[in-house]
């Protein structure tokens, strides 16, 4: 049965083979079944024999795309003076390329060599690890505010700020070293070795820059491969120094870039102002409108014409397309486009004019403050009658000199301080200690004395301390009852400061919360609670500069500190050039003597209006083409230097400055024109017919029309008759005040009555204000206040 059905297949087969159809077939399958034997020897070969090395090799290649921004076009004034360029400039950068996976020690050795070669250099570290270190090795936030401070602290947490002080591991209260040692641990920078086993241990300072490195670097880490900025515009020798240890720095690498120089900074920042990184997501998507191609790292104009023309001055991104190896070396380039220079800007502003009347503007404020500083102690100082007859009482001129930080108090008592600076640094350790002794006194016994029955010294020692508590949110201000018999007494200083806090505390304006009570048990009765406020105001005031200000303060008053140690300290600090025989008039001659050398060195500028940042300290003026409107020259005093302002230290030096450097006096604060205005008033009457141009008003000295009365600047007897042109001549306030009145004067049409009525005075004044244009904005092109006129008393408006 088997036999004859194996017969028929193979007879079957043979007359299926007589078809040469089928012939082909089997050809073809033989193919194919060799075909897939290659291939999958090939396939073994490649993931089983070759299977490590060609991923190895895949894994590398890796496409990366790279933009490299245009510079920005140059800022010129009308004559083409150049103002505004960018200057070629070495940056280091750091990319996590994946080298240091799986090794934090090899990743640490490799931070501490890069550290060690910028610190050799003085390079500092551009980071957003917030904390420095001072020269007495202290570490410190350098954080803008409070808030940029706390949203520092919880990035660092890596919590959102509203999660902060919910436990006790995210206390907001976090010290700078504190914070600094936090992330050492957990980058443990405190177990390196080299590879011989051997511990190194990194000096503070270099700890401090590591983790400033390697924490910048973590914000960008979610874009691996992508640079990090941490070192900006590096010497030639530090460029040297770093490509020929780039074998040991992975990751690290020099990049060209241009930085923003400005000429004649101080005379042009409020104008030209500066550039800086985009500062939230809001700007850029801003931005974006404009230019699809901005990013959230990419600089561009902060203030002035740097921002108002930022899409002229920005120049088009270059681009390339390319592989990268795990080393971050370029294996080919697969697309290439090159950046584009943006556009020059040129301004109406006349350089030389600019400068000179910068000048000018500065010796008109020296001069008037020269005039009004005189040699009496504030004790004698009357309070003037009107703003004219305002003077400066020398003590509150020497005093600015450490109010305004012209000469440093923290060298006073530094090693290398000079013998006038020792000298006042004994004298002011020995009155803060004996201040000290009699706030704690006051703060801790029951023989306080009322505020009445302190000094001028101490009552503003107790202020400060209040101020401060409510600062600190120690003192809740929203809950004192301020019709209360307890606030009454404090007002009228009749109460002690002790006894006030006290009553605080038992009538709930004492935020408890804002204290350290720990250990004080499940209640804490008002004892308790006072004792851990003495405490802190105790620990503040031991270190706290701006209180140390105030002790100064009464010693110049008091005359522990003379004006002669002082005017030898600023030669001493090199705030003044050295100058032997200056210094040996000084020694010698008496403090009258020391009185004439301040006031000439404020006369020469040795001392600027702006260091001494007294009243007046700051100014503006304005100079246009009168036949073409164009501005010409727009200063404010004091200037900066907008080549610093990145740098924090100078920003905050800034901030702090009395004189208030920052602000554009010309297009930023609304200050009364004064007789500037009185042109516009005088077309108001006229126009009005409350007055006639051949019409004369008799100026006598003193408008008395109106309470308070207003002096005309001349005094008694003014002016005389003056017509309004003459008015106009002579700038006269009574001839204008009487203009004024008018304008608000007007018969009801009822009675047939004058009725007077300042509304009506001061629309009248501000529609013809408008129509001179000056209820709007002046339309140039940096950023302005919105104008606003006088809402009440039309004769004085």
């Amino acid at each position: 049965m088997l036999r004859s059905a194996f017969d028929q297949f193979i007879e079957d087969f043979r007359a299926w083979l007589d078809k040469p159809r089928q012939i082909r077939l089997i050809i073809l399958t033989f193919c194919f079944l060799a075909l897939f034997v290659v291939l999958g020897v090939r396939l073994y070969n490649l993931q089983i024999v070759q299977g490590e090395e060609f991923s190895s090799d895949f894994i590398s290649k890796i496409e990366r795309t790279v933009y490299t921004a245009g510079s920005r076009g140059n800022i010129y004034d009308a004559n083409g003076n150049l103002l505004a360029y960018n200057k070629l400039s070495y940056n280091v950068t750091i990319a996590d390329n994946g080298a240091y996976a799986n090794d934090y020690n090899a990743r640490n050795v490799m931070l501490y060599r890069l550290a060690s070669i910028l610190e050799k250099h003085g390079v500092k570290i551009t980071t957003a690890f917030y904390v420095d270190m001072n020269e007495d090795g202290e570490y410190y936030y350098t954080t803008r505010s409070e808030a940029a401070r706390k949203r520092f602290v919880a990035n660092v947490y890596g919590i959102k700020t509203a999660d902060l002080d919910t436990k006790e591991k995210y206390t907001s209260n976090v010290t700078a070293k504190e914070l600094l040692d936090l992330k050492i641990d957990s980058y443990k920078f405190n177990a390196i070795k080299d590879t011989d086993g051997s511990p190194i241990i990194p000096s503070d300072k270099m700890l401090l820059d590591m983790v400033k490195i390697l924490f910048t670097m973590r914000q960008t880490a979610f874009q691996k491969y992508e640079t990090t900025t941490i070192a900006k515009d590096i010497d030639e020798y530090c460029v040297a120094d770093l490509l020929e240890n780039a074998g040991d720095l992975k990751g690290i690498s020099v990049e060209e870039t241009y930085i923003r120089k400005y000429n004649n900074a101080k005379y042009f920042a409020h104008i030209i102002g500066y550039t800086g990184a985009i500062k939230d997501y809001e700007q850029l998507d801003e931005l974006k409108i404009y230019n699809s191609e901005y990013e959230i790292t990419d600089i561009v104009g902060a203030t002035g014409i740097e921002k108002s023309m930022e899409t002229e001055l920005q120049g088009k991104k270059g681009m390339k397309r390319m592989h990268v190896d795990s080393t971050g070396q370029i294996l080919d380039i697969i697309e290439e486009s090159d950046p584009n220079a943006g556009n020059d800007i040129y301004l109406t502003i006349d350089q030389n004019l600019q400068i000179g009347t910068y000048h000018l503007l500065e010796q008109s404020l020296a001069a008037v403050l020269a005039n009004k500083i005189v040699n009496l102690p504030a004790s004698e100082i009357i309070i003037p009658k009107s703003s004219s007859d305002v003077v400066i009482s020398i003590d509150d001129a020497y005093y600015q000199l450490i109010n305004n930080n012209i000469l440093s108090t923290p060298h006073f008592g530094d090693l290398l301080a000079g013998v006038n600076e020792k000298s006042i640094y004994r004298s002011f350790k020995k009155h803060k200690s004996t201040v000290l002794s009699r706030v704690s006194y006051e703060l801790l016994t029951d023989n306080d004395s009322k505020m009445s029955e302190l000094t001028n010294e101490y009552i503003s020692y107790m202020a400060y301390i209040y101020d401060f508590l409510t600062t600190s949110d120690i003192v809740d201000k929203s809950k004192i009852d301020t019709y209360g018999e307890t606030y009454l007494k404090w007002k009228d200083n009749d109460i002690s400061l002790r006894d006030y806090l006290l009553k605080g505390i038992a009538e709930g304006w004492i935020n408890i919360s804002a204290l350290d009570t720990s250990g004080a048990g499940k209640y804490s009765d008002s004892k308790f609670i006072y004792s851990k406020i003495s405490d802190v105001i105790i620990a503040q005031i031991n270190d706290d500069e701006a209180f140390d200000k105030l002790i100064y303060k009464y010693m110049i008053i008091n005359d522990e500190i003379s004006g002669k140690e002082l005017m030898l300290a600023l030669f001493e600090q090199g705030i003044l050039a050295y100058d032997a025989d200056a210094i040996n008039a000084l020694s010698e001659g008496d403090e009258e003597y020391a009185y004439s050398f301040f006031i000439e060195r404020i006369l020469d500028i040795d001392i600027t209006p702006a260091q001494l940042a007294l009243d007046p300290c700051m100014g503006s003026v304005v100079i246009t083409d009168v036949k073409t409107g164009q501005v010409k020259a727009l200063v404010t005093y004091p200037g900066y230097d907008n080549n610093k302002i990145t740098d924090t230290d100078y920003f905050n030096k800034c901030i702090n400055d009395l004189s208030l450097p920052l602000i554009n006096s010309a297009t930023q604060t609304n200050k009364a024109p004064g007789s500037t205005f009185k042109p516009i008033s005088a077309v108001a009457v006229l126009e009005e017919h409350k007055a006639t141009t051949e019409e004369k008003i008799v100026d006598t000295g003193v408008y008395e029309e109106v309470s308070p009365p207003i002096s005309c600047w001349i005094g008694r007897p003014g002016h005389g008759p003056l017509t309004v042109k003459e008015a106009i001549e002579h700038s006269c306030n009574y001839a204008f005040a009487e203009y004024g009145h008018r304008l608000s004067t007007y018969i009801d049409t009822d009675t047939i009555e004058p009725v007077y009525s300042t509304t009506v005075g001061n629309e009248l004044l501000a529609k013809y204000a408008a129509m001179f244009g000056l209820d709007r904005k002046s339309g140039i092109e940096i950023e302005e206040k919105a104008p606003s006129i006088a809402d009440e008393d039309p004769e004085r408006s």
